[in-house]
């Protein structure tokens, strides 16, 4: 039986648009085989992030932003998550969306103590992440206190000298 060049060109045709369909979906962090948990995040502020942004827990990342939505007044925005690694969240677990000036802002779960875990499609507590500025001010509060407290004893002492 012979096969004629227009059924190959046309069996290569739908072989490799079906490769760039998978490819595409892999690329906007899509899971393409296997089983995955949905979680959902409310945020006020999720300071840039993005799909396919990456859900860390202790530096390992073990998901992406699969989703955000937000209601039409903009007062809350809801971020799905999809986990792809097989791991158990208590329920007292926070979410918290972390800004990066160098690479991509991200998802950031502190893992709480609770007994019971978070199932599929469940949401996730939030807390607002400080700012790279926030962070930055925090560690030079204690230095400006202590120079402060080093000028009024030096200016005690010279007043006591003269």
């Amino acid at each position: 039986m012979k096969i004629s060049n227009e059924t190959k060109v046309g069996a290569i045709a739908v072989v490799s648009i079906a490769l760039l369909i998978l490819g595409f979906s892999f690329l906007k962090g899509k899971k393409l085989w296997g089983d995955s948990t949905t979680l959902y995040a409310n945020y006020g502020n999720v300071q840039g992030l993005q799909k396919s942004n990456p859900v860390m827990i202790n530096g390992m990342q073990v998901g992406t932003v699969f989703d955000i939505r937000t209601d039409k007044n903009m007062r809350s925005i809801l971020v799905e998550l999809t986990l792809t690694k097989d791991v158990f969240i208590p329920v007292n677990s926070i979410c918290i969306s972390k800004s990066n000036p160098i690479a991509t802002p991200s998802i950031e779960i502190k893992l709480g103590d609770a007994a019971t875990h978070l199932a599929n499609k469940d949401t996730i507590l939030t807390e607002n992440s400080g700012s790279m500025f926030d962070d930055v001010l925090s560690k030079v509060d204690p230095v400006l206190f202590e120079a402060k407290r080093a000028i009024k004893s030096i200016d005690t002492l010279l007043y006591n000298f003269n």
